[in-house]
């Protein structure tokens, strides 16, 4: 299993508009979407591999596809389940982060290991 953390690479704060394009994507309240888009916290913490991951995935690609269109940079990254990300050191943290190619090829040979 995996757990997949993104998060906002752009500190300043968000507009109404990008909170707005957020929460259609990823339903959560207005100063949760404020944070994360701020990179307070994350945009996804989600444990893919299990029953959901149809729903997980789906998830984690719109929250990407909408990142890009707002034209907010952001960071994926890798972690084991119960790894805690408010305990990783900054090197960790570059040696966990993962590429949206290399994101989508995990999503993708999941998909194909449940069929």
């Amino acid at each position: 299993m995996s757990r997949i953390i993104i998060m906002s690479a752009d500190p300043s704060a968000p507009g109404a508009k990008a909170v707005s394009a957020l929460r259609k994507v990823n339903p959560m309240s207005i100063s949760a979407a404020r944070r994360a888009l701020s990179g307070a916290e994350p945009l996804v913490d989600s444990v893919v591999f299990e029953n959901d991951h149809e729903r997980v995935a789906a998830l984690i690609r719109s929250v990407c596809r909408s990142l890009r269109e707002m034209e907010r940079p952001f960071r994926i990254y890798e972690l084991a389940p119960d790894e805690g990300w408010a305990n990783l050191d900054e090197a960790l943290k570059e040696k966990l982060e993962l590429t949206p190619s290399a994101l989508e090829n995990i999503l993708a040979r999941v998909a194909s290991e449940r069929v």
